[in-house]
């Protein structure tokens, strides 16, 4: 099978359309069993046109899953706070005084599309 988006494959669930896993298509292997090719490298661009983010400065301890949902209402964005400002580990919390970039909410579907269009 040619890869395709979870969300396309009828014996899997459907996905919040801004999970993680939506960014990689699925494949099915000789067994019949789905994967994702996750060895792809995501990025966006390093300078993000003006109007794109804004600023957060982090004042107390947050994980990414509620920075995530401080600026989209949901936490499914994680990973776009992690991309855009390269942490390389979700898990560890930023340091207070840490400045992060946020893409703005109604700019998420353009970037999350470019994203995909890469991979």
């Amino acid at each position: 099978m040619i890869g395709a988006y979870q969300n396309n494959v009828g014996d899997l669930s459907n996905l919040n359309q801004y999970r993680f896993e939506n960014i990689f298509k699925v494949y099915k292997n000789k067994s019949g069993y789905y994967y994702y090719n996750i060895i792809n490298n995501i990025a966006v661009p390093g300078i993000l046109r003006p109007g794109t983010f804004y600023t957060f400065d982090v004042e107390r301890k947050l994980s990414y899953t509620s920075l995530s949902y401080m600026a989209y209402k949901t936490i499914h964005l994680w990973w776009l706070i992690c991309i855009v400002n390269k942490i390389q580990n979700p898990v560890q919390f930023p340091e207070t005084g840490t400045e992060l970039h946020i893409i703005y909410p109604e700019e998420v579907t353009r970037v999350v599309a470019n994203i995909k269009s890469q991979l």
